[in-house]
């Protein structure tokens, strides 16, 4: 966003997001195999970045998904061109009908008028809250090898069953702890990223392009 534009103006916010994010970290990835380092081999990216995993799949780069929310929210938004196909919302997530619906057996019900797009605010902010959301779920399906969702099998087992591409965090985070090789990588990265703050304070991303530069020299 330019200088003097309205940084809470959800619709240019969420515009400058898509159209400038995947760039900036294609650039990043080209650059961190240029100067010497170690290539990326995974980008694992919140589902609210998904528009960044093209650009990694184009690179060779594999690439993983976590949702912070639940399956069922993942999976709404995976239905999101059936759903306009059959009349529920139309091409700009504004609904059609007020009646309620199942996206599968045993899944809670849905209203088209209360969907994770329709928020407070100018109608704008909702359509390009729609918009990312929309490509972002095409994109992660696309191009993601696994999506790991903020949810458990017994809590959400319908829909695990009908979108087996989803996956719980329950049973990977087990994985995980019992992982000693992941945990002694995890443990260097967090003492890494820890150096970095207390050395030198500075942005965000000063602080993240050091914990990639000691990340990359340890990893020799």
């Amino acid at each position: 966003m330019s200088d003097g534009e309205d940084r809470r103006d959800l619709g240019k916010f969420v515009d400058g997001l898509m159209r400038h994010v995947p760039g900036y970290v294609e650039q990043l990835m080209r650059e961190t195999e240029a100067s010497g380092r170690a290539k990326v081999k995974w980008l694992v990216g919140d589902l609210t970045m998904a528009m960044c995993f093209e650009a990694a799949s184009r690179l060779g780069v594999r690439v993983a998904g976590f949702g912070p929310a639940s399956a069922a929210c993942f999976a709404t938004t995976i239905k999101i061109p059936q759903l306009i196909e059959d009349g529920f919302i139309d091409e700009k997530g504004s609904p059609m009908q007020h009646s309620s619906f199942d996206l599968a057996p045993g899944m809670p019900k849905l209203w088209p008028t209360q969907m994770a797009w329709h928020i407070d605010g100018a109608s704008e902010g909702q359509k390009a809250l729609f918009r990312m959301l929309s490509e972002n779920a095409q994109a992660a399906s696309k191009f993601a090898e696994i999506v790991v969702c903020n949810s458990f099998l017994d809590a959400e087992a319908a829909v695990f069953d009908h979108f087996p591409s989803i996956e719980e965090l329950c049973s990977k985070v087990e994985q995980i702890i019992g992982d000693m090789g992941i945990g002694e990588r995890a443990r260097k990265l967090k003492d890494a990223a820890c150096k970095c703050l207390n050395e030198d304070g500075g942005s965000s991303h000063e602080n993240f392009n050091r914990v990639v530069q000691q990340d990359a020299t340890s990893g020799r």
